[in-house]
């Protein structure tokens, strides 16, 4: 589930729809389709790189994410492909 996990990216995209402005919100909820549809996780690279303090977030949020995973023994066993909403 460490592939795949989509909460980083989700967390980020959704603060860029909320807080963010002009385009970067428009532009933010699209990227959040891709991701949870798609199983695309790299569209939010580059709104990490608009703002890379942001990077913190991210590596906190794929941590707390492994974390409960390892605490409830759960996840994925395998990869998903695609690392959709829908196929994970």
């Amino acid at each position: 589930m460490i592939e795949a996990q989509p909460g980083p990216g989700l967390g980020l995209l959704l603060a860029y729809f909320f807080f963010g402005k002009g385009e970067v919100k428009e532009s933010s909820l699209v990227g959040d389709d891709h991701r949870i549809f798609g199983g695309i996780h790299e569209i939010y690279f580059p709104f990490v790189l608009m703002n890379p303090i942001t990077l913190v977030g991210v590596i906190l949020g794929g941590m707390s994410g492994v974390f409960i995973n390892t605490l409830f023994h759960s996840g994925l066993v395998s990869a998903a492909s695609p690392g959709s909403i829908i196929a994970i």
